[in-house]
């Protein structure tokens, strides 16, 4: 019988978050096998700009993002977005990496993931918290795959730099935390970064307040006839 206790004592599967070791091995037996869709797919990924080893990142200790990406003058601010897109870069070099076993793929994500994280200090402005939870899980996955894919350690990704990244998730979640936010769009977005925050750390208390938020939250989306 599983109880609530052993359930909450319960280690983490890595890796984990969005792409489980048994997706991801059968996903590179298909391209591997040339089977389809799975090969239009990876072809796709491959010729993508974020898979692209010139790839290179834009980080900024702080980035102030405004409604529209624009700071509190009305000036646009590239970074809100790039942010985001770097984070998206990083993961799609770790599932090139994962699936090709090419570790200059690896060396590119973990530049990407490593060039915030060694200078990433907050986010401002009135869309800092929807910024993060965009980011954030694209940032964890990439790692998860990085710290865990390959038999794990295989990335070449250092525990120094590791303990970096960490330090930029604990920055990370006070925002995707915050119950303020103006609407359920932005805290579902949060939840999304809170879990895959939780997981990558191995913080079962943020998972399971992530897992009570979700369940919370989850039920103002659904309504009846009678509603």
């Amino acid at each position: 019988m599983i109880t609530a206790l052993s359930l909450s004592a319960q280690s983490f599967k890595h890796p984990g978050i969005l792409n489980s070791q048994d997706e991801l091995n059968f996903i590179k037996d298909k391209i591997k096998k040339g089977e389809q869709p799975w090969k239009n797919a990876f072809d796709a990924l491959k010729s993508s700009k974020y898979s692209s080893l010139t790839y290179t990142a834009r980080p900024k200790a702080t980035t102030d993002c405004g409604s529209y990406n624009k700071d509190k003058y009305g000036n646009s601010v590239p970074e809100c977005k790039t942010f985001v897109e770097d984070a998206m870069a990083a993961y799609s070099a770790s599932l090139m990496w994962y699936f090709t076993e090419d570790k200059k793929y690896a060396a590119q994500a973990i530049k990407l993931i490593n060039a915030w994280s060694n200078v990433y200090v907050s986010n401002e402005g009135s869309n800092a918290r929807l910024n993060v939870s965009w980011a954030a899980p694209w940032y964890a996955n990439a790692a998860e795959l990085l710290r865990y894919g390959n038999s794990g350690g295989a990335s070449g990704w250092s525990n120094a730099d590791i303990q970096k990244f960490e330090s930029m998730l604990s920055k990370f979640l006070p925002y995707v935390k915050d119950e303020t936010m103006p609407g359920n769009n932005w805290i579902q977005s949060a939840i999304e970064a809170h879990f895959a925050i939780a997981i990558f750390t191995n913080n079962r208390t943020e998972f399971n307040s992530a897992v009570s938020r979700w369940k919370t939250r989850v039920k103002t989306y659904i309504y009846q006839k009678s509603d």
